[in-house]
């Protein structure tokens, strides 16, 4: 049963079921990304999905379930390219606004670009969009 709440003095909305905000949290892209030769030698795209898994799996064990919906890797592209220039970066980006998944997680917070003002920005429109 869902309840009403006011939100702003604008009369009553109703409040998303608890089953509701489970299912939408919990559902999770993976971002990575590399951009040199040096860094896909050493498996380094491996090494930040691997460390993500991780994090996933213990989410289970503290009964904070998480699944994940999809992995976009961007292998061989720099940071300095915006992330919505980047071929997964893109799809992510568009999978975001579609509601595909409420989280993403990434290595270091680099992998999603150089200027922080720039991931900040990208964020913002991608939380506002979905």
């Amino acid at each position: 049963m869902s309840k009403s709440i006011v939100t702003n003095g604008k009369g009553p909305k109703q409040a998303p079921t608890p089953h509701a905000l489970h299912t939408a949290g919990r559902l999770t892209a993976i971002y990575a990304r590399v951009s040199s030769e040096e860094q896909r030698e050493n498996q380094t795209i491996k090494t930040q999905i691997e460390a993500a898994k991780r994090w996933v799996e213990f989410q289970k064990m503290v009964e904070h379930p998480i699944d994940i919906t999809e992995f976009y890797l961007d292998d061989g592209v720099s940071g300095t390219i915006a992330l919505a220039e980047r071929p997964a970066g893109k799809r992510l980006l568009n999978d975001a606004t579609h509601g595909k998944f409420g989280l993403v997680l990434v290595y270091k917070i680099d992998r999603l670009g150089r200027d922080p003002r720039d991931i900040l920005n990208t964020a913002h429109t991608s939380y506002a969009a979905s």
